[in-house]
């Protein structure tokens, strides 16, 4: 199955990203890319600005921010260690 293009029109930057990446990184039925981009174009970036993504996933919008953003992405994809609690070191 090929994976769908974004498009280009509406999300210019997410776009640019291989399909088949931008789909492996949808989690729960939203695709970060477009999700970040679409918040992006309502906040205020700047370079250097740092962001804290909680329940980031594979990732894609802290890669996303940081590299079309110039910011730092730190992500936490906050998903437990094991079934039971107190099982983690």
């Amino acid at each position: 199955m090929t994976a769908p293009r974004l498009d280009p029109e509406r999300f210019p930057r997410a776009s640019r990203y291989h399909p088949a990446w931008a789909a492996a990184a949808v989690s729960g039925g939203a695709n970060p890319l477009l999700l970040t981009e679409w918040l992006t174009q309502a906040l205020p970036l700047r370079p250097g600005m740092r962001v804290l993504d909680l329940g980031s996933g594979p990732g894609a919008s802290s890669v996303f921010l940081a590299r079309e953003h110039d910011m730092g992405a730190w992500g936490d994809a906050c998903t437990p260690c094991a079934p039971t609690p107190g099982a983690c070191p």
